[in-house]
């Protein structure tokens, strides 16, 4: 029986009101704890219903006759639902756990997260996860409809290791046949070697689809030439349809699949002339694109234009094209209108020539460039402190402004700075300003600045060749 005694946990509370854990927690954070119980493994806090917040006892006293129970504290005590599967496990084909254990594994960081992130950011998460466990994405309406459906089957045990509630609804529908369908089922025995034949039942290839249908038709129009009843055929139509569909399941996924794809599959059959293969799918051998064509030297030629080009790719195809030294083969290859795409280079000609262009623009620009962009040696600074080595260095300012020197004559000139750093720290110890042109009398007079300020570096100084290395 019970009680008003009873000590309710915040998941507990959440769960029958339909509310995050976190959203009653808050409510129930000025609150102090009446007790504490022990929740999946963990000791958790705990509270009586006088205790809870009003907002939070209104939400239990509205759900609890919606729930159909009769006072609060049944739908409090009330142990969760759990889904019960149609099925154990061992009797559901691989095919369908293999996809539950993916899909476990794809919704186990939304499920940890569902409480602690807004709805957007899990369907977020959750497609990530999916495309990571799948290999190909999904969108956000069936995500949501394969998470909500888990956590339904889960009825708040929190439970998420159960692979049973992964499954999918089409797991279940593999029937077993009536012994009256099972005595018609007796008739295509026959073919029971020719699937058993099969290397991977589970996986049928295009021709082990070809082959089966084959038999299938075959042994079909033998029957209806032994049984004239029109109503005797169509059972056996409906027959063969269901033993196909137990036997192979894989070929397709419900028996009205199967009885459509027999139908369609058996005119096609019977208008081909009842060929014995190639008549379940022609596309492989009317496309006409068994291998690209070998187009190395256009590629060259685009390439070569491109770089000379400074990179631009689009307009050494467009000139070429233009110009009529592509090669015919290449011309009829690839499709090209100016008048919608003027930019457009096919893809696989990108893919191949931009890595070359992207190698060799650096020399075409400059040497300088070439030479930057070449093998270096990276600067390594362990070996001394801040304040053992000093350098300097000058910059030259973007504004022009005007001077007159010791003659009175005007000059109007950018100015430059000379500026002394820690070679460690790259902390600036001081600069010099220079209407003009720096020399050697600048240099010196930073430097004594330097030293009648802060003193001389520990260990020395690291200047550039030339006027810097000079004044040592």
């Amino acid at each position: 029986m019970n009680t008003p005694g009873n000590l309710f946990s915040a998941n507990k509370i959440a769960l029958e009101l339909g509310w995050k854990r976190q959203a009653v927690q808050r409510m129930l954070a000025h609150v102090a704890p009446d007790g504490k119980i022990v929740s999946s493994g963990n000791e958790t806090a705990a509270w009586h219903f006088e205790s809870l917040t009003e907002i939070i006892r209104k939400g239990l006293l509205t759900a609890y006759p919606r729930r159909g129970f009769r006072s609060v504290y049944d739908l409090l005590n009330a142990v969760p639902a759990v889904w019960p599967c149609p099925l154990p496990i061992s009797a559901v084909q691989s095919t369908f756990v293999d996809r539950a254990y993916k899909l476990r594994d794809a919704l186990t960081l939304p499920l940890q997260r569902q409480h602690l992130i807004s709805s957007g950011e899990l369907t977020q998460l959750g497609l990530k996860e999916f495309q990571k466990a799948f290999g190909y994405s999904i969108g956000g309406k069936q995500w949501r409809r394969l998470f909500d459906r888990t956590v339904s089957r889960d009825g708040g045990c929190e439970n998420f290791l159960r692979v049973e509630i992964f499954l999918d609804s089409a797991a279940f529908q593999r029937s077993r046949p009536t012994p009256a369908v099972a005595a018609k089922l007796h008739l295509h025995r026959c073919l029971d070697e020719i699937i058993s034949n099969l290397e991977n039942k589970s996986a049928p290839t295009l021709a082990d689809r070809e082959w089966i249908f084959t038999e299938a038709f075959r042994h079909f129009e033998k029957l209806l030439s032994e049984n004239e009843d029109r109503r005797e055929q169509k059972h056996i139509k409906k027959s063969l349809v269901k033993y196909l569909f137990c036997t192979v399941p894989r070929i397709s996924k419900t028996e009205f699949a199967m009885r459509r794809a027999f139908e369609i599959n058996l005119q096609k059959w019977r208008v081909k002339g009842q060929p014995s293969t190639g008549w379940l799918d022609m596309r492989p051998l009317k496309s006409g694109n068994f291998r690209t064509p070998d187009f190395a030297e256009d590629k060259k030629k685009i390439g070569d234009l491109s770089i000379s080009l400074g990179g631009n790719e689009s307009l050494a195809y467009r000139k070429l094209r233009r110009a009529g030294k592509l090669s015919q083969g290449f011309i009829e290859h690839f499709h090209y209108d100016v008048r919608r795409a003027k930019s457009y280079v096919p893809k696989s000609i990108r893919e191949e020539i931009t890595p070359r262009v992207n190698m060799c623009l650096p020399r075409w620009r400059s040497e300088r460039e070439e030479k930057a962009k070449g093998p270096y040696i990276p600067g390594d600074h362990s070996d001394y402190a801040p304040g053992d080595y000093f350098t300097g260095d000058d910059v030259t300012w973007n504004h022009s402004f005007f001077y007159y020197d010791e003659r009175g004559q005007l000059h109007i000139e950018r100015g430059e700075c000379l500026v002394l750093v820690d070679r460690r720290s790259n902390y600036i110890i001081d600069f010099v300003l220079i209407a003009g042109k720096y020399n050697s009398r600048h240099i010196r007079s930073l430097i004594s600045k330097v030293h009648d300020k802060h003193g001389l570096p520990r260990k020395g100084w690291k200047f550039e060749r030339g006027v810097w290395d000079a004044r040592l």
